[in-house]
């Protein structure tokens, strides 16, 4: 039985007031889906349809020099099932060109017999 998919929209009640958040749902059949708030418009320049256009959505605008470090911590964090928050800081080249500085924190639900896991 194919999951059903979760409708991303009710979140945006969730995120008001808040600077900027992504949550991505990731369905156990290799589907995703991912929800980036209209606020994030004002730490990045970019609108939620250009985050989410872009390659790695948000992790893209990470900088050269982060990168590396971030990408390393998030797939030691994907591939251990013993963790379920990450904190990570890192700067981002925001629309202008400016290097600003986020903090990330991440939350999942690791489900085995669920639809999906949750990353907000």
């Amino acid at each position: 039985m194919e999951p059903s998919k979760i409708d991303l929209r009710t979140l945006e009640s969730f995120n008001k007031g808040l600077n900027g958040i992504f949550f991505t749902v990731k369905y156990f059949n290799g589907s995703d889906e991912n929800f980036v708030s209209n606020s994030v418009q004002i730490v990045t320049g970019y609108s939620p349809s250009e985050i989410k256009n872009f390659p790695e959505n948000h992790y893209s605008l990470i900088t050269p020099d982060d990168k590396p470090r971030i990408a390393k911590e998030l797939i030691e964090f994907y591939n251990n099932d013993k963790l379920n928050t990450l904190d990570l800081t890192y700067k981002i080249n925001n629309k202008d060109g400016k290097e600003i500085w986020l903090k990330e924190l991440i939350n999942v639900e690791r489900a085995i017999k669920s639809s999906a896991i949750v990353a907000v």
